[in-house]
């Protein structure tokens, strides 16, 4: 048990009065959150429309696009492999892929991709988890990523074929900058290579299926697309609306024969929040089983980073941003989590036993420096006694 306790009570009126709130300004179109405290919940709740400004309610089973909260998912289909000594941790990704040999660094001269000298050293795979492997990061990744073609994306394969033969941003660990997908595309395929199976098959038999996340995958049922959240946008005039666009997408506009393993999941409030306990559990599921030992999930919320390369309050883990020190006022030393684009959220304070998480589908307010992120955070801190 822990000596600081969540005050119900306290913490379900700060969550309501800031999400009625957001939900009168049209910053929200709808929301469901969930936060948990030794295993025990102390709220779960839904606001709003699950099709923004069309009149239908946000409910408790709402399918949402996770974006890049796939990350810290990939991040333990990884360590799994890693546990079972089908990868290594700092084996170079050439070892497995030799198309990731001899590759180069480059830059951007007048919007066009220049190639540059060769990297010194090879990327390798605690790289990708960190961040730090230039692939896919900075102005030169999001060009890179722009440039690809439907052909270049039709699967998992096809992508991680694409960024093989492009430049990377840096030099592999002589800088951090985040890759929104191509270091976690390489990561998912590395799990297929070695596991021979299919991306989506590794995750449904060895961790959604354990954790009884039912309702988490890449490629929606028809009984799945009918419950998803609406894409919420926000008029001039401060109006909820749906963005129609990404009515059969959950990425971008990637095919679902694309497993992407940056951010290609959808998700419900209950089944990520079962994965975040079973982050909590250090690795075991509700009845005891051990899914990834307790040592790979304390290595993922270790910072990986040496100072020189990222420092601050916020740091890199495998796979999860973790907070440091006493300037985060947000959240305790030692917590770890990571958010999506669209506005997903989550959380683990390993300290206090709690876990956090937020739901909603966003075209303008994502990310972990979302408004309502922030906000969800400040009123769980709030809360404790």
């Amino acid at each position: 048990m822990t000596e600081r306790k969540l005050n119900r009570a306290r913490l379900e009126a700060l969550l309501r009065a800031r999400t009625e709130a957001d939900l009168a300004d049209g910053r929200v179109g709808g929301c469901a959150m969930m936060v948990r405290q030794d295993g025990e919940v102390v709220t779960e709740a839904v606001f709003g429309e699950r099709i923004p400004g069309e009149g239908v309610p946000m409910t408790a089973d709402t399918v949402f696009r996770m974006a890049s909260m796939t990350k810290p998912v990939t991040a333990v289909a990884v360590l799994m492999q890693v546990a079972r000594g089908k990868i290594g941790l700092d084996d170079p990704v050439a070892d497995y892929l030799p198309a990731y040999a001899h590759m180069h660094t480059g830059a951007l001269q007048n919007g066009e991709i220049m190639t540059g000298p060769e990297i010194p050293h090879p990327v390798r795979v605690r790289h990708l988890l960190t961040h730090s492997s230039g692939i896919g990061s900075m102005e030169l990744g999001d060009v890179v990523f722009s440039k690809m073609a439907p052909a270049d994306r039709r699967t998992l394969a096809d992508a991680v074929a694409y960024y093989a033969a492009q430049p990377l941003a840096f030099a592999p660990g002589s800088a951090q900058a985040y890759s929104p997908v191509a270091a976690f595309d390489v990561l998912a395929h590395l799990v297929e290579l070695t596991a021979d199976e299919p991306y989506d098959a590794f995750l449904a038999r060895e961790l959604f299926a354990p954790l009884g996340m039912t309702d988490t995958g890449f490629a929606p049922t028809e009984a799945q697309w009918a419950r998803m959240a609406g894409l919420h946008n926000r008029t001039a005039e401060g109006k909820s609306v749906t963005d129609h666009g990404m009515d059969h997408f959950i990425f971008g506009d990637f095919p679902l024969t694309y497993f992407c393993g940056g951010a290609g999941l959808y998700s419900t409030l209950a089944d990520y929040a079962s994965f975040a306990e079973m982050l909590l559990r250090e690795g075991k599921t509700p009845e005891g089983k051990t899914l990834l030992p307790a040592g790979w999930i304390r290595d993922m919320r270790t910072p990986q980073l040496p100072a020189n390369v990222m420092s601050g309050d916020q740091v890199w883990g495998l796979g999860v941003r973790v907070i440091q020190g006493e300037h985060y006022c947000r959240l305790p030393h030692g917590a770890y989590g990571w958010s999506g684009a669209y506005g997903t959220h989550f959380w683990v304070d390993p300290t206090d036993r709690v876990t956090a998480v937020y739901m909603k589908n966003s075209a303008y307010d994502g990310g972990a420096g979302a408004t309502t992120a922030n906000h969800f955070e400040e009123d769980v801190e709030a809360a404790f006694l």
